[in-house]
């Protein structure tokens, strides 16, 4: 991919300089122009990367680019007639045919462990043969076509993309692994470059797209770290189920110490209870024994005092005294008794005193 060329009239052009005057960028599309890098002369055209659909893969605005070969024959010599535009520029045109010629003469990687840096592939190109503009055609009339590919034995073992304008698409990538073809896109700018400070020596070109794998020997660190861990996760979860166990041993017998300390202090509260309840009651039958006492020497004292009030009134009336108990006794008796008694009564002296009437009696 180049930007200079020049005009009809012999004058330098700048692609760049020529996209950013929008007014005469159709006419200047017209204009005829010569290639400047190649040693034969020949009719180059203007690309711009905003007539394509998709153009956010493009890193240049324009630039010129060759005109694609109606025939080529095995040396390599080229006829001029060229009609329609191709999309290939100079520096994408000379890349891809480095390495095509060159096969052999560099290497790449093109896979590597992303786990560690000792296992990688690389393609040298040793017992293989290069080749330009491969094509390859699907069943359902699908097509690839790859910039260089590396075969060994009639059979296509790695996929060689150039990145000059844009780079290489997922789809393309895809399906040449899909296929086990190993892939490389390099820049054609890198490419030249190596070619150019090799000086005969193999050089090494870095690969854009380098396909990441794990190793053998990684998966199997990783398996037995995985197996650790998940030992040492065996581990610990048993440590913390022995310490929860312990920890539920430990709550069930403080609860336990508890509960029978409760089930103590209950029982002693109970007692105590009881034992205040024995106090009380005998407190209050003592209690109740002594007025009911009381109220009995009270209740004597009263009867006593009525009945010396009622002695001395029969006294002062000059009446016979009758007990209490014999007034008693006297309901309880039949008629005829209670008359014999009261006539008795009636008859009784009433100058003298009770005390002499019961001696008589």
């Amino acid at each position: 991919m180049f930007n200079i060329a020049i005009d009809a009239a012999g004058k330098s052009c700048n692609a760049h300089e020529i996209v950013e005057n929008k007014n005469e960028l159709s006419s200047a599309k017209k204009k005829k122009y010569v290639c400047v890098t190649c040693d034969e002369k020949h009719p180059v055209f203007l690309k711009v990367a905003k007539e394509f659909s998709d153009d956010s893969h493009f890193n240049v605005p324009a630039w010129f680019s060759h005109y694609p070969d109606n025939d080529t024959c095995s040396e390599g010599k080229k006829n001029n007639k060229r009609h329609k535009p191709s999309p290939e520029s100079a520096l994408h045109h000379n890349a891809k045919h480095i390495l095509c010629s060159k096969v052999g003469q560099y290497e790449f990687e093109t896979e590597r462990c992303m786990s560690c840096d000792m296992c990688s592939r690389i393609e040298d190109g040793s017992e293989a043969e290069g080749r330009v503009e491969y094509f390859e055609k699907l069943l359902d009339g699908k097509s690839y076509k790859f910039d260089a590919v590396v075969v060994r034995k009639h059979v296509v073992s790695s996929v060689l993309e150039v990145w000059a304008s844009h780079e290489t698409s997922n789809e393309k990538r895809e399906y040449c692994l899909r296929k086990g073809y190993s892939f490389g896109e390099f820049d054609a700018a890198h490419v030249l470059e190596a070619h150019k400070s090799a000086n005969g020596a193999i050089f090494k070109l870095e690969n854009l797209k380098i396909r990441f794998f794990e190793c053998d020997n990684c998966v199997l660190i990783k398996k037995k770290q995985r197996m650790q861990e998940l030992e040492e996760t065996k581990k610990r979860n048993e440590k913390i189920k022995h310490q929860k166990e312990e920890h539920e041993k430990e709550r069930v017998e403080i609860e336990e110490k508890y509960r029978n300390k409760n089930m103590q202090e209950l029982a002693e509260v109970k007692e105590r209870n009881e034992s205040n309840r024995r106090q009380q009651d005998k407190y209050t039958y003592e209690y109740k024994k002594e007025q009911a006492e009381i109220e009995e020497k009270d209740r004597k004292a009263l009867w006593t005092h009525e009945e010396d009030l009622r002695v001395q009134r029969i006294r002062e009336e000059n009446k016979p005294y009758v007990p209490e108990t014999n007034r008693n006794e006297l309901r309880q008796k039949p008629t005829y008794q209670r008359d014999k008694t009261r006539d008795f009564l009636k008859h009784k002296p009433q100058n003298n005193s009770l005390k002499d009437f019961f001696k008589k009696k």
